[in-house]
């Protein structure tokens, strides 16, 4: 599978309640794209807690269900990104926190932007 862009050490943020706010995730997510979808999941080794906690943080967005794609600023070292995207029929946002956040804007804004043409 062709990736477009790459980060193992991100940090994430489910906006589905405040249970998944609170939850503190630096350096323990994986972000991929390609052409296909986004893929946000927990490193191997922290999987299980975060299933168990029911953070809301393993998601496959095919592209065409990406909504937007918005900055949010910076904190720390890492930018922030909201993605809000469709999933079983009802709207959902993550907040990502990327060292490289340029990088992942312009590859999914290109992407998005070959499917509406």
């Amino acid at each position: 599978m062709v990736q477009l862009f790459f980060e193992d050490s991100a940090a994430a943020q489910s906006l589905k309640n405040s249970w998944t706010r609170m939850a503190s995730t630096i350096t323990c997510m994986q972000v991929k794209v390609s052409p296909e979808a986004i893929t946000i999941k927990p490193r191997s080794s922290m999987a299980w807690l975060m299933d168990l906690l029911c953070l809301d943080l393993n998601h496959v967005i095919p592209i065409p269900d990406i909504k937007t794609i918005l900055p949010q600023g910076q904190w720390s070292k890492y930018g922030k990104v909201e993605v809000t995207f469709v999933s079983g029929g009802q709207e959902k946002k993550v907040l990502l926190y990327l060292k490289n956040d340029r990088q992942f804007i312009d590859a999914v804004n290109s992407l998005m932007k070959k499917g509406s043409s």
